[in-house]
């Protein structure tokens, strides 16, 4: 009809989602992608890291394969004065462990590389 800027909609008619049911979704759609992540066992001279201030998450399908283990991993002088001084927060001790013992394989006299893939928030900078 002329003039009718909207029409009501017929009896029976799917109603429009809410804001809310938009949130639901997308935290539901979330939930199904991410995971908390899971900080793995530190060797015991680093028990004394801190907590990572950020709220990190990682890929459901990486959260289903468990890291290798990293208690066997020598952190030397300085990572331990870092977990004791609360300079480094166990995550980012747990990437600068990987990167060492990474680091320590040779092979044909060349070291190997390591790819730190974090995300921002993390501090790959400190």
């Amino acid at each position: 009809a002329a003039g009718a800027a909207h029409a009501a909609p017929a009896s029976g008619a799917a109603p429009q989602p809410k804001e809310d049911d938009a949130d639901a979704v997308d935290e539901a759609i979330e939930a199904e992608v991410f995971a908390a992540y899971a900080a793995p066992p530190l060797p015991a001279s680093l028990a004394n890291a801190r907590v990572h201030p950020g709220e990190i998450s990682e890929s459901v399908l990486l959260a289903s394969v468990a890291a290798p283990s990293l208690v066997d991993v020598d952190p030397g002088a300085a990572l331990e004065a870092c977990a004791n001084s609360g300079a480094l927060s166990a995550l980012q001790l747990e990437g600068a462990l990987r990167a060492a013992r990474r680091h320590a394989v040779v092979a044909n006299g060349v070291r190997a590389g390591f790819f730190l893939g974090d995300g921002a928030g993390v501090g790959k900078g400190r």
